[in-house]
């Protein structure tokens, strides 16, 4: 947290504004995680201000995502998927969703949306999204976000009953 606190001042400091908004979105991430959430609310909507300010579509975006997993993990899904329907909406203006092999932004949003879908308890489509997604992680050498698709199908397989398949994946 210090080290983005000082990253946020440095690079706010040099107007480098889409890397002060992601680092923002960055910094709710860990606030979040540490059980600060008036604190990341306040980073997201700082980060939104920043982006919308200077017209920069990829922090509104990373916003949007970092706003469905905090929103999926404290159960509010209507907010996740409103959230996650707006990054999509951002991944069809930029081209990212027409592109054959996901980028990394496609790749972040898979990995909301599957996300979503284990917070729903929709375990077979979670299990399809987290399964295609990994194709694609692999295709693109991609293997941080290999993991996090595995271990979205595990937690699907896991949904399912299906403890072997969920062993497997893990």
């Amino acid at each position: 947290l210090a080290e983005l606190d000082e990253a946020i001042e440095l690079l706010d400091s040099t107007q480098t504004y889409a890397f002060v908004g992601v680092a923002q979105v960055i910094r709710a991430q860990v606030l979040a995680l540490l059980g600060q959430h008036t604190a990341a609310e306040a980073d997201l909507a700082r980060a939104r201000a920043v982006g919308a300010e200077r017209n920069i579509d990829r922090v509104a975006f990373r916003a949007d995502l970092a706003e469905a997993h905090l929103a999926c993990r404290g159960g509010d899904l209507e907010r996740a998927q409103k959230c996650l329907r707006g990054a999509g909406a951002m991944l069809e203006i930029s081209g990212h969703a027409a592109v054959a092999l996901h980028t990394e932004h496609r790749a972040s949003w898979a990995s909301a949306a599957v996300e979503l879908e284990l917070a729903q308890t929709r375990f077979p489509q979670a299990l399809r999204l987290a399964t295609a997604a990994l194709a694609q992680a692999r295709r693109s050498g991609r293997p941080r976000m290999q993991i996090e698709f595995r271990i979205g199908q595990a937690l699907a397989h896991q949904g399912m009953a299906n403890m072997p398949a969920a062993a497997r994946a893990m």
